[in-house]
């Protein structure tokens, strides 16, 4: 029994040994594990909290833009549309709380006071309540800028047309002499030609001349001025316009000019200011490229294309 005794107590210790040992090297894997799913969590959680502090300024900029024209620059309050805080301005424009730019001013003694923003001299009595639900500023740059451009290029193409026009008086006028030239030249080599051929045509010609009966007709009459004052008028073939001269109706231009009536559609007159002072006389170029010519009692001339309803040249 002795024996048996001493040969089993061994066996347990054995036992008790290696179970401690397995024990062991389990709770040093499961504590290995636990330590490295703890640092990926935290490592995933310190990316998410690196991620979402890139995004606060982002989103806290945003959100200053956004509210920065429906809050107080003094108190740094919304706007209300009641009560003590509603919506009010100064004279210079800056918007504030109703209560606040009033304990501003009351705070300033004598002619102190000015406007938080731009320190302007205001009062009291300069507050005004706005009546508005929401306040939104747009941005107009892109569009003030192109208005800008359009009007830059209008003004361009305007020049480069009276130029055009300037040129073409030019031209027209180099043609003329051209053209008194080369009739000086033939006149030289036909002159006892013409002579006889005008004695010739003074006998064959009738000693009485027949009237032609009138192709003209009552059709239709047109107003010009009320007050009257129409004292000339001209008649492009080309074009089929009339142009009739009348003083300007509208108080804020005043002056003289002429009207245009298309004798093809006579039911829109065009009116287009010209002098100072009476039209004495209108005249239209016959070369056919709508010119014409007038002149006032203010001493000028005047060159006005009736194409483009543009002076050419004073």
């Amino acid at each position: 029994m002795s024996q048996t005794s001493s040969v089993q107590g061994p066996r347990v210790v054995d036992l008790t040994d290696n179970n401690s040992d397995r024990a062991s090297d389990e709770y040093t894997n499961e504590s290995t594990e636990t330590e490295s799913e703890e640092d990926d969590v935290s490592d995933n959680q310190g990316n998410r909290q690196q991620e979402e502090t890139n995004q606060l300024p982002q989103a806290s900029a945003e959100k200053s833009n956004e509210s920065d024209g429906d809050i107080c620059s003094i108190c740094f309050e919304p706007f209300s549309n009641s009560g003590d805080h509603r919506l009010s301005c100064l004279k210079c424009g800056h918007l504030f709380g109703f209560g606040c730019i009033s304990k501003w001013l009351n705070g300033k003694k004598g002619n102190s006071a000015k406007c938080p923003q731009c320190n302007a001299l205001s009062k009291k009595s300069d507050i005004r309540i706005l009546f508005a639900k929401s306040i939104k500023v747009i941005d107009t740059t892109e569009r003030d800028r192109a208005v800008e451009d359009w009007k830059r290029e209008r003004m361009l193409r305007l020049a480069a047309e009276q130029h055009v026009e300037q040129l073409k008086l030019v031209n027209k006028e180099y043609e003329r002499k051209i053209a008194q030239e080369d009739e000086r030249n033939v006149g030289k080599h036909q002159g006892q030609s013409a002579s006889s051929s005008k004695g010739n045509l003074y006998e064959n010609s009738p000693k009485k001349a027949k009237l032609m009966p009138s192709g003209y007709h009552y059709k239709t009459t047109v107003q010009i001025s009320q007050q009257g004052n129409c004292r000339v008028m001209a008649f492009d073939v080309c074009s089929a316009n009339l142009l009739v001269s009348k003083p300007s109706q509208n108080r804020l231009f005043p002056g003289f000019g002429i009207v245009k009536i298309s004798s093809l559609d006579v039911r829109n007159p065009f009116f287009l200011k010209l002098h100072n002072k009476d039209i004495r006389d209108l005249k239209f170029n016959q070369s056919g490229d709508n010119l014409l010519l007038s002149a006032s009692l203010d001493k000028t001339l005047k060159i006005t294309s009736m194409s483009t309803d543009n002076v050419v040249q004073t």
